[in-house]
């Protein structure tokens, strides 16, 4: 019981680091604790949506593009944050960030 306390709160440690980072403009280190912070925890799409952003902000939009659509899967509300943020129209939407078929084409169960 003792050990999976320490895991989550190691990584909460990890995700106040990297917002901390991102609030000082230190993207770059950001993606890196995020980064650290997911292969501990693969299946935080608060973090993968986050890691998402930071490497939009970094121009890597293609590992955006990956990240987020790991997020979204993981969590479907994030499908809609990013539509909400980027302005993106339903087909555009469907062809960035995918949809359930989508999933099975990228080998993810839904």
């Amino acid at each position: 019981m003792t050990e999976t306390y320490w895991t989550k709160k190691q990584g909460q440690e990890l995700y106040d680091k990297a917002l901390e980072l991102d609030s000082q403009g230190k993207t770059l280190e950001a993606v890196g604790v995020y980064q650290k912070l997911i292969n501990a925890s693969p299946k935080n799409a608060q973090a993968l949506y986050n890691l998402g952003v930071d490497y939009a902000t970094l121009g890597n939009i293609e590992q955006a593009i990956r990240v987020w659509r790991r997020a979204v899967w993981l969590d479907e509300t994030f499908r809609d944050e990013l539509i909400k943020a980027f302005s993106i129209d339903d087909d555009l939407a469907q062809t960035v960030i995918g949809g359930e078929d989508d999933y099975l084409y990228l080998g993810m169960a839904a």
